[in-house]
């Protein structure tokens, strides 16, 4: 069952289960840590929820809801996208497989807005995977076309 109270730095409103009462968390709006309690009086609306996610990963931002990440997690600071990389595969090796890292670029800032870090290093990782193979693959063909001349 959830109760309703306020971060006692911003005072802003948020929702949070009866079991984490006890536990500390960060808020979603100041990002100052406070202790989860159960205020005497449950007549505050509730604006954000919180969602805590007991396995050290970041909750997804599904439904526009707000998430606190347990003490000790610490966010990653930055995804790189890797754009440049992948024009570069896309404009000097083969197009069909230079086409694949930029839809993964493009995915992993759409991720990170969303607040799903986990999506987006999987993303920023099939962009490496990806400017790889077109690399890799196009240096193959060349020489494979050299060779048949």
């Amino acid at each position: 069952m959830s109760f309703k109270m306020r971060c006692p730095f911003c005072n802003q409103n948020v929702e949070a289960e009866e079991e984490w009462q006890g536990q500390q968390a960060e808020c979603p709006c100041c990002s100052k840590i406070f202790m989860i309690m159960k205020p005497e009086n449950n007549a505050i609306p509730p604006v954000i929820n919180i969602q805590i996610n007991n396995e050290n990963q970041f909750a997804k931002g599904q439904n526009n809801q707000a998430y606190i990440p347990p003490m000790g997690f610490q966010q990653p600071k930055h995804v790189p996208n890797h754009m440049v990389r992948a024009v570069l595969v896309l404009l000097f090796c083969t197009l069909p497989l230079g086409i694949v890292p930029i839809i993964y670029a493009t995915q992993v800032d759409n991720l990170l807005r969303k607040g799903d870090y986990i999506g987006a290093e999987k993303a920023s990782e099939n962009v490496n995977l990806w400017c790889t193979i077109a690399v890799i693959s196009s240096f193959v063909l060349g020489i494979i076309i050299a060779a048949a001349q």
